[in-house]
């Protein structure tokens, strides 16, 4: 939303641009298809049938929803392909994303079409460019649905992918003959390749289709809005002038914030400095901010203020609490049991043992896992039934294809010193390379979290030159083979001791998660659902530093513990942090 003012300075006009940020959430998938032996979505509520005569000839997660039986030759353009039902209720700025494939004779024009009535009637957003050429390839594809096409907060929306005829005239080759625009299928093989002509008895695959959108709900806070500049009165160079910020749902109604948010505002245009007071706080249950000390120092046109979220940050004191076991040299995961039993593993190499100790330094116990090889043990974490999952999927070189995690009962409640672990078994859905380029090594993950029957998994950053992003992945925290899906990312810094994530944990009385990097330990509170980084963020800095430390929990009274590998065959310290 883009609101404007003509406000009259000393010796020139002054313009403010009233500014709008939706900065208060992200896009999120609403349903995805990655096609695992079923047609049912893996994520989120939809139905996807075949349309136009075309059947199904397998659904496989590797290869994705394979169909064949398209329309012969010079008929029933944009009529045969897949269709997608997808409720957006609640969600804006909708968008669809797949990976396709075609087979030499299939036509390697698709054309996206969409309904707002539930399939009563269809409309054309796009096509794809006739990018299905070199066939026997996966392109990714992704089309956007504008406010005006009605596809937002839309419980009767769907979309279509189908084959058409080619609006741009073509020679196939074989036959080598020109047809006009719009007369025939465009067969998808190589140019210079032969091979047959255009047949609908070929097939396509549809890999990872995905509908997202911006959650909003109306009533919750989703953008913040500057409302209004000095009342409506002409404001004065370097004299204080008030501004209003509002934050809104997505129908820009005013919605009360869920907590205490600092609002920032800065300038987005202009050549003067905005100067006063531009950091407050918008308390929870409010919905408007007054700014009453702004000034801008210089009279000129095209001038704009914008308002934001800020990331607050500050310093924290890790103190050291003793040092760990002998037998933990390289610390790598730790759950807190009560605020005086802790229990840790060793990484990469090691033994396959959970060691229970407690804050003097003793080592209390023992326990094998009987059918597991410590590959990588990078990280612990707990659910409501005080389950442990212990996380190898410690991946330094970005290659590995034996990621797994093992899930075992409460150890309190196993008897002797040894259990078998039921295993989850994970690939991601986003790598295809084993080790991917230097540039995207972004697959170690040394930091699980338990929330609502799910694991959350996150990455530590090896990308070179460093990218500064974590990934966020979902993965059903169940025995069995399945596929951790990328849900979100957060830029974290530009240093590899910034960016890489070495541990998480969450507080399951409040809800709220902690990233532990070599640097600072980072905090998502009063987040939507179970999108950690659209919450309230702050970072917090460690005054001194310490070694390599690699686990962080949550103690349950007000504190946090750290550990750190130790040197050689010295172990390293437990620290705690007071927190918040």
């Amino acid at each position: 939303m883009h609101l404007h003012s003509n406000l009259r300075g000393f010796a020139a006009f002054l313009l403010l641009i009233l500014f709008t940020q939706a900065s208060l959430s992200g896009q999120e998938i609403i349903a995805k298809w990655t096609f695992d032996n079923t047609t049912e979505p893996a994520i989120g509520t939809g139905t996807a049938n075949l349309i136009g005569g075309v059947t199904q000839h397998s659904a496989t997660l590797g290869n994705g929803w394979r169909i064949t039986s398209f329309p012969e030759q010079f008929t029933a353009s944009g009529t045969a392909g897949a269709q997608f039902m997808v409720p957006t209720t609640g969600f804006s700025d909708i968008n669809l994303n797949f990976g396709h494939r075609s087979s030499g004779t299939m036509s390697r024009w698709a054309e996206i079409q969409y309904t707002t009535d539930g399939g009563a009637s269809w409309q054309t957003l796009d096509n794809n460019g006739g990018g299905l050429t070199p066939h026997d390839e996966v392109y990714d594809f992704g089309f956007s649905f504008p406010e005006n096409t009605g596809a937002a907060n839309n419980a009767l929306f769907g979309v279509r992918i189908v084959s058409v005829f080619s609006p741009v005239g073509f020679n196939p080759e074989v036959p080598n003959i020109v047809y006009p625009a719009n007369t025939a299928y465009h067969r998808a093989r190589t140019p210079g390749t032969g091979g047959n002509a255009y047949g609908g008895d070929g097939n396509w695959r549809l890999l990872n289709v995905t509908i997202s959108g911006t959650p909003g709900l109306t009533g919750l806070p989703v953008k913040l809005a500057v409302v209004s500049v000095n009342s409506g009165q002409p404001p004065s160079t370097n004299t204080p002038f008030s501004v209003i910020v509002e934050a809104l749902d997505m129908e820009d109604n005013p919605a009360s914030v869920i907590s205490d948010t600092q609002i920032i505002l800065t300038k987005a245009t202009g050549s003067g400095e905005l100067g006063g007071t531009l950091l407050q706080t918008m308390n929870s249950g409010s919905s408007s901010l007054v700014f009453d000390h702004v000034t801008y120092s210089l009279a000129e046109t095209g001038v704009s203020i914008k308002a934001g979220t800020f990331k607050s940050m500050k310093n924290i004191t890790a103190r050291p609490v003793v040092q760990l076991p002998s037998v933990l040299t390289e610390s790598s995961g730790m759950i807190v049991s009560n605020p005086n039993r802790i229990w840790s593993q060793n990484d990469s190499g090691n033994t396959n043992e959970l060691f229970l100790f407690d804050t003097t330094g003793l080592l209390i116990r023992t326990l094998l896992i009987s059918n597991a090889t410590n590959v990588d043990w990078e990280d612990l974490a707990s659910d409501n039934l005080n389950r442990v999952y212990i996380n190898d999927a410690g991946n330094n070189n970005n290659d590995r294809t034996d990621l797994r995690i093992y899930r075992i009962p409460n150890p309190q409640t196993i008897p002797g010193n040894s259990v078998s672990a039921e295993i989850i078994h994970f690939s991601f859905e986003d790598q295809t390379q084993f080790p991917p380029p230097a540039s995207n090594r972004n697959f170690d993950i040394e930091a699980i979290i338990w929330k609502s029957d799910s694991l959350f998994l996150f990455t530590k950053n090896r990308s070179n030159p460093q990218t500064g992003y974590c990934k966020m992945y979902k993965l059903p925290a169940q025995p069995g083979t399945h596929t951790a899906l990328l849900i979100d990312s957060i830029y974290l810094g530009a240093t590899n001791q910034e960016a890489r994530v070495t541990s998480a944990d969450i507080n399951h009385q409040t809800g709220e998660v902690v990233l532990l990097t070599q640097t600072k330990i980072v905090s998502f509170v009063n987040y939507p659902g179970n999108r950690f980084f659209n919450g309230v963020v702050s970072e917090n800095y460690f005054t001194a530093s310490m070694g390599q430390i690699e686990a962080i929990s949550f103690t349950g009274d007000n504190r946090l513990y750290i550990t750190e590998e130790g040197s050689g065959s010295t172990a390293g310290f437990l620290y705690e942090v007071q927190w918040p």
